[in-house]
Formats: C-alpha cells, structure tokens, sequence
C-alpha cells in the first residue's frame, strides 16, 4: 500500500515538474506528502540503450536486438519487465552492466564470456545463474534468495557465501580457487 501511495505522490510530483517546466511553476523537484521526485526519478522506469547505460558493444547490441520491440532506441517499463531471461552464453561480452535494469530476470546464462566482475544484487527473481568458464574472482548472491540453480565452475572465486540461497538445489563450483565451502544452510541442495 506504502509502494502505491510513494508512486502516486511522485508521478504527482512529477506532473507539477512538467508544469514548473512550462513556465507554470518555478521548480524542478516538488515533494507530496512527504515523498520527493524529480524528473530523473520518473524517467528511470524506462532506459535508453545507449554507452553509458551499456558499455560492453556486444551486450548492448543483444539488448537492442532482443528486447527493444519498437526499435526506437529505449527500452520502456513493459519491454524492462518482458524480460526473464538471458541467454548470452559465448557471445565474447566482457561487461553486463546494464544487467541490473532487468529485474524480473529468472535464468542468466553468461558462460563462456569474458567477465571479471557479475553484479546481480538487482536481480532479485533470479533462479537460475550460469556463469562457469569466466574469469570472476569475486559473486554476490545475498539479494539471490530465489536462486535453485547455481554453476560457477572454472572461474577465480576465492569464496563463495551461499547462506541467503535457502533455495538453492544444484550447485557447481568446481575449478576455483575455494578453499572451503559452507552449504550447511542450503538443506534442499541435491
């Protein structure tokens, strides 16, 4: 009920910026019922496919290709949640930033790349995270709660905390730099 009534007061606040924009009202960032928004906060319900957005080339040219319906260069808030999954298996990527817009991603598959780092901490739907023959050295999968299917083998991990993944059923980690492994919270791993 709180997450409606913040959306209301700044789609609100967002309609006076328009306003304070035209002229009609002089500033840029209006607060309702105690909640602020400018006009940045609004527009980040879609995403330009742009550099900055999406470094890595070929990662941006598979979103554009993919996942941007209406060829115009942005992906809006339906096209962003259209999205549940990712099958960027040896595709030569060696940065997913970007990826973090895709919040009702459920399967990730990027083996085979070039990746030394993997943020998912936004991909909180994620269930299954096939990563393996990277070069990651570091994997936070605390956000991860609904993560079931984990192969990470054949990259440089050093650790690997799976204590929030309660959920996780298949594990593969071989080829790492593990010293230890604590599976002791995962109680459906096969």
């Amino acid at each position: 009920q709180m997450s409606k009534i913040k959306r209301f007061a700044a789609i609100t606040a967002a309609l006076l910026i328009c306003a304070g924009n035209m002229g009609y009202m002089p500033e840029s960032t209006k607060s309702i019922g105690g909640f602020t928004a400018n006009a940045a906060e609004v527009a980040a319900e879609s995403v330009e496919i742009n550099e900055a957005n999406f470094p890595d080339a070929i990662f941006r040219k598979y979103v554009t290709n993919n996942f941007d319906k209406d060829g115009d260069g942005v992906l809006s808030a339906e096209e962003i949640a259209a999205v549940t999954e990712l099958n960027i298996d040896a595709c030569g990527i060696s940065d997913l930033t970007g990826i973090e817009y895709f919040t009702s991603l459920a399967f990730l598959n990027c083996n085979k790349n070039n990746l030394t780092a993997l943020d998912v901490s936004n991909n909180t739907a994620l269930q299954a995270l096939w990563c393996y023959n990277n070069q990651l050295t570091s994997l936070d999968l605390s956000n991860n709660t609904a993560l079931e299917q984990l192969y990470c083998t054949e990259n440089k991990l050093s650790t690997l905390d799976l204590s929030k993944n309660t959920e996780l059923i298949q594990l593969m980690c071989s080829k790492n730099q593990l010293t230890s492994l604590d599976v002791s919270n995962n109680a459906v791993l096969r």
